[in-house]
């Protein structure tokens, strides 16, 4: 994909999403939005769901109509879920844990959740080895468009990342 046309999860991605304190580090990811696109993510990020938007678009100093048209942006909408999620893998562990005292414990409620989850996991992994299978079909079949020998060389070349790789995790 070319870097000109990268979406804004992409380009999320590539930047460094918390400060050493956790707090999201918009200004990373504030090339090409305005200032006030940067403080309807601020408030999105903490936004209380109790809290009407016409008390955020005040506080911001633009219209409901003005913040709704923001909200709705695809960019906007990507960087806040990216970093909502992002703050919430710190929790997870806990959220497992207390998931799975509950589901041993017998409440019928944590044990469909729990479940469910499970399924969700398997699900998502069979996609990821299908994704995976797909991609090595498209890559072999690259490679037999390439003359034995730079195809050895490619393929010793991805060997050696592969190996490398693995002895760094």
């Amino acid at each position: 994909m070319e870097s000109g046309n990268e979406s804004a999860i992409e380009k999320v991605n590539k930047i460094e999403e918390f400060d050493c304190w956790g707090v999201p580090n918009i200004a990373e990811f504030a090339k090409g939005l305005t200032s006030t696109e940067i403080r309807v993510i601020d408030e999105l990020l903490t936004h209380d769901p109790k809290e009407k938007w016409s008390v955020v678009a005040e506080r911001i100093g633009i219209g409901e109509r003005r913040l709704r048209q923001i909200r709705i942006k695809e960019n906007v909408q990507d960087i806040v879920l990216h970093l909502r999620l992002e703050a919430m893998k710190g929790d997870l562990a806990e959220v497992y844990a207390v998931l799975s005292t509950k589901a041993i414990s017998g409440d019928i409620a944590a044990i469909k959740l729990f479940l469910e989850h499970v399924a969700n996991v398997d699900s998502y992994y069979t996609l990821m080895k299908k994704q995976n299978e797909d991609f090595v079909k498209h890559v072999m079949t690259a490679l037999e468009q390439i003359p034995a020998e730079q195809r050895l060389i490619i393929l010793k070349k991805m060997q050696d990342l592969t190996d490398t790789y693995k002895k760094s995790h």
